[in-house]
């Protein structure tokens, strides 16, 4: 009996399930990790508790808690570290999200904006208003007693907090003048920074430090969650930033994932993670390291029967079909099974209230031949209009969200709205601009849904351009 077949309930169902459950899916078989990013936390809770006099004593705890999370795309890096924060949240701690960009050396001051700017919308996303506020209150006496008028202007979430305080919009410090200069000889933030009339990276990493020893407090832990951090441009700019922000303040927690494909970056987009590694202070932080791999086939079997109901057999030779061709990378995975339900080889049974999969027409699916996560973006991207795709292009080189706005001036084309509705179709693009904290409607913003994304695009472009 042929199962009756309907392909926008089969759509709605296998899109909704993968979409709602991704994040959870990303995460089987790694529970020993899970546990190990708790604890560590839990380390870091514990010193805030701790009272600055038990430290003092020398009884409280002396370094705070620094862990890297390493592996290639797809591994599950983001959604791991990402699965703390409702753990934060319990003890009214703070977690700060900032996903950097891969600039060049020279564009770095954008990075920091973006962890200001993400740090000052966590703040504005925070429910309780009592506790907004005195956030808010911390930010805005940070700023105005230590910097000028011109961090507000360069970060549009930073004077929305300045305006949800009770501080007052005075600023101590003006153009020629200096904020306390750091410990590091080569990191002083000198007159010159502040007369030449733009902001400086010493002036914006002063500032990111002081705002985050502002925000942690004995009574609200933070964690700092730097995503991709592969793209520093270089440590130059990041040199003590790390140090200094651990001085005078114990139980700050920081995360860091460190991307390991990086074999389309030139040298001067990415930094090697011994090299990343060296650059942290032992004495500031005690350094722990896990390296996310593969998922093993019994995860990946784990993680299928809970995305689909699937008849045994089906399962297991769709589980060791796809686990052949991914290598247990999650997100391949799910892209695949997104890919597979598209052309019917997946479809959802109402009869039975159970999936069936025709295993003889997915073993002759052309996307089996396809080696990498990598070149399945690549393979999705093909298939879009040549219009389609120079508008993607252009994108990628914004970032890894950009306003449709600015794309559709960039771009001579007049159906561009279409273009952006083919890569979110295709899987490419969302609406859901996730890492934008603070943004309270991101109609005009739109996101690719994954770094690797952006990356096999903007691979694509020729040198030439």
């Amino acid at each position: 009996v042929v199962p009756e077949k309907d392909t926008s309930e089969n759509a709605r169902r296998v899109s909704a399930s993968i979409r709602q459950n991704a994040s959870r899916l990303c995460l089987y078989g790694r529970c020993q990790e899970q546990e190990r990013l708790q604890q560590l936390y839990r380390e870091s809770v514990s010193m805030n508790l701790s009272s600055p006099s038990d430290s003092s004593k020398g009884n409280g705890p002396q370094k705070s808690n620094f862990l890297i999370l390493s592996g290639v795309s797809g591994v599950g890096k983001t959604e791991l570290a990402l699965s703390l924060k409702p753990l934060v949240h319990e003890d009214k701690g703070v977690f700060i999200h900032v996903k950097l960009e891969e600039l060049a050396p020279e564009e770095a001051c954008g990075n920091f904006i973006k962890y200001l700017n993400g740090t000052a919308g966590i703040v504005l996303d925070i429910e309780d208003t009592d506790l907004q506020r005195v956030y808010c209150d911390k930010i805005a006496k940070v700023v105005t007693e230590n910097l000028d008028e011109r961090l507000v202007s360069a970060v549009p979430l930073l004077e929305q907090v300045m305006k949800k305080s009770s501080i007052d919009f005075s600023f101590q410090v003006k153009h020629k003048e200096s904020p306390r200069k750091s410990r590091q000889s080569n990191n002083q933030i000198g007159d010159s920074s502040f007369a030449e009339g733009a902001l400086s990276i010493p002036i914006l990493r002063y500032a990111l430090v002081k705002i985050m020893q502002a925000i942690a407090s004995y009574d609200h832990p933070l964690v700092l969650f730097l995503d991709d951090i592969q793209y520093t441009c270089g440590t130059s700019a990041y040199d003590g930033m790390f140090e200094e922000l651990a001085m005078d303040q114990s139980g700050i927690f920081v995360v860091v994932a460190f991307g390991m494909d990086g074999a389309h970056c030139t040298p001067k987009q990415k930094i090697s993670l011994s090299y990343f590694i060296s650059a942290i202070n032992p004495d500031s932080y005690n350094v722990h390291y896990c390296e996310l791999g593969s998922l093993t086939s019994k995860a990946i079997h784990k993680l299928i029967a809970e995305t689909l109901s699937l008849d045994p057999t089906e399962l297991v030779n769709l589980g060791e079909i796809l686990f052949g061709l991914t290598g247990g990378n999650a997100l391949f995975l799910l892209e695949l099974l997104r890919h597979f339900q598209e052309d019917d080889l997946l479809v959802y049974d109402k009869a039975t209230a159970q999936w069936t999969c025709d295993t003889h027409l997915l073993k002759q699916h052309p996307l089996l031949r396809v080696r990498s996560l990598r070149d399945l973006f690549i393979a999705k991207i093909s298939d879009m209009p040549d219009e389609a795709r120079n508008t993607l292009k252009v994108a990628s080189v914004i970032g890894s969200t950009f306003p449709r706005n600015i794309i559709a001036k960039l771009v001579d084309a007049e159906d561009v709205d279409s273009y952006y509705e083919l890569g979110i179709q295709a899987g490419l693009l969302t609406r859901d601009a996730f890492h934008i904290p603070g943004l309270k409607t991101n109609e005009g913003v739109l996101a690719f849904r994954h770094d690797s994304i952006r990356r096999a695009i903007y691979d694509l472009i020729p040198d030439s351009e």
